[in-house]
């Protein structure tokens, strides 16, 4: 489970969603599905999907999963876990 501070909760929510629109694309054919509608249904407020209904994605939701995925790997790091730096680091 990821574990994070309250004040960033909806960036867990946002990775979690995100998370569940990449399963419906690749698994699903671009498709919401019961289990990926249950996974996100407790905190997504207005959600009119249903299963088998196609995937919209727009801009605006591009950003702000962009800006969620930042937020919990910028905590991550300033708790230890750096996958920046391992990119950043040269290979020998």
């Amino acid at each position: 489970a990821v574990v994070c501070a309250p004040e960033q909760e909806w960036a867990r929510r946002g990775v979690l969603e995100l998370n569940v629109i990449r399963n419906c694309f690749v698994h699903n054919d671009g498709r919401w599905s019961t289990r990926g509608l249950k996974d996100i249904g407790s905190f997504v407020t207005n959600l009119t999907a249903k299963d088998g209904d196609l995937v919209e994605v727009n801009y605006e939701d591009v950003f702000r999963y962009k800006r969620a995925v930042r937020t919990l790997l910028n905590q991550a790091e300033a708790k230890g876990f750096a996958p920046y730096r391992l990119l950043r680091e040269p290979c020998e």
